[in-house]
């Protein structure tokens, strides 16, 4: 899917960027769609611009506000590190909203995943999310505006804890080739389909598949926390989109290119 982008243009930006290695997603606090979000940006008094904007009305439209190759007016320092884009949110959801209350707004993090996909093949940024840590060791990903606060200072903290980072990925990813088993019943192991029923259960199934993927591609033990997330990542998004987010943790690329097979 290609998204459908309308221009709202903003005088707030500085022209040019030398750098583009983070694409950095934030909240709006305020205007709930992107179009009311524009009319804001557009005002010059305002002193605060986005690339672009994302709300629940559509996962295929959103709005554009600065030039991709522009200093964007979103978060201090980080400006000139990448693109920055927002989501349109009431006030209050950086602090108050949980992974439930994004996940009701699934539209708007179709979206978002839409224009990082489309951004990361523009500037060959991998699909993979970084801290302020990432951001000060010279990392490319995707942040928020409260990894900036950390790598750059600043007091903002959104998106927030509750944000579904998981999905947002998996989304991303989801533009991208990946084999999907034949049946459904089929289970990645390894390098083969497997059917399900050679397990006493689909939780065994997926927690074989999850120990597969550690031993394969980060060659350590699992913690029980880490089987249990990827276990349920399985259970919720299926196999094939959860490898997808599982690819997206660090190292995992990496391992992936000097594996044999």
């Amino acid at each position: 899917m290609t998204l459908a982008r309308v221009a709202i243009p903003s005088p707030n930006y500085s022209s040019g960027r030398g750098t583009t290695r983070i694409l950095c997603l934030h909240t709006s606090e305020g205007a709930e769609q992107w179009d009311s979000l524009g009319a804001y940006l557009a005002q010059s008094s305002s002193q605060v611009s986005y690339q672009a904007g994302f709300d629940d009305r559509s996962a295929a439209q959103i709005g554009v506000y600065v030039h991709h190759y522009d200093k964007a007016w979103a978060a201090l320092d980080a400006n000139s590190l990448g693109e920055h884009a927002c989501f349109c949110t009431p006030s209050g959801a950086a602090a108050g909203w949980t992974r439930a209350d994004w996940l009701a707004r699934d539209r708007m993090l179709q979206a978002a995943a839409a224009w990082c996909a489309e951004e990361a093949t523009r500037y060959g940024i991998p699909l993979q999310r970084i801290d302020g840590a990432g951001i000060n060791a010279g990392r490319y990903g995707i942040c928020d505006h409260w990894a900036c606060t950390q790598a750059l200072g600043g007091s903002h903290t959104d998106v927030g804890a509750g944000f579904p980072w998981d999905v947002l990925l998996a989304y991303a990813l989801g533009a991208q080739p990946f084999p999907e088993p034949k049946p459904k019943e089929d289970v990645l192991i390894g390098q083969e389909w497997y059917p399900m029923a050679i397990f006493a259960s689909d939780d065994d199934a997926r927690q074989a598949a999850v120990l597969t993927w550690w031993a394969t591609y980060l060659s350590a033990v699992p913690s029980v926390a880490d089987l249990a997330h990827w276990s349920t990542g399985i259970k919720d998004h299926g196999y094939a989109g959860c490898l997808n987010m599982f690819l997206a943790e660090p190292n995992v690329k990496e391992r992936m290119a000097a594996r044999p097979w």
